[in-house]
């Protein structure tokens, strides 16, 4: 079976390609932020990469404010 390089696929259609965005983030944005960015980062992807719309995959994973450090401290305590 051949092998393929970072970058590079076997399959030359790339319909097989299913790139996965995971984005972590404090919890506290809305429904329609969350939507919209699961958009943009879907086309950002396709542009970057070439893959198909259907084959993107996003992922939101809400961390809550006091689970969150920045600089030694939590989102909470920095009022975020």
């Amino acid at each position: 079976m051949p092998r393929s390089l970072p970058g590079q696929s076997i399959n030359p259609d790339r319909s097989h390609d299913m790139p996965t965005v995971h984005v972590y983030m404090m919890s506290g944005r809305s429904q329609t932020q969350k939507e919209t960015l699961i958009r943009r980062v879907t086309d950002a992807v396709m542009a970057s990469v070439d893959a198909p719309e259907e084959n993107v995959r996003v992922i939101i994973s809400e961390i809550p404010k006091g689970d969150y450090g920045i600089a030694g401290t939590t989102g909470e305590k920095l009022g975020r």
